[in-house]
């Protein structure tokens, strides 16, 4: 899978769990502003190939990698896997 169809699988994930979440939830900030990112991502990866410089596939990288980290903690979360220590 290239850098860009996984920014945009993960963006599809990241909308499709925005839907999920109640607005007043804090989780509904961080999935909205990770869609911005992503949805930024990928305008940055497919502008052409002489903008994917190494500096913005790096980026591109650590974006998507953060992204997946949150989106699969908020997955738990909402699926009852999620334990939260007393």
């Amino acid at each position: 899978m290239t850098i860009v169809e996984e920014t945009l699988e993960a963006w599809r994930d990241a909308e499709r769990l925005l839907k999920r979440i109640p607005p007043v939830d804090p989780d509904h900030a961080s999935v909205a502003l990770a869609v911005r990112s992503l949805r930024e991502t990928y305008q940055d990866l497919t502008a052409g190939p002489s903008d994917r410089t190494p500096a913005v596939l790096s980026q591109s990288r650590a974006s998507i990698d953060r992204t997946r980290e949150l989106l699969d903690r908020i997955h738990e979360k909402l699926d009852g896997t999620h334990i939260v220590p007393i």
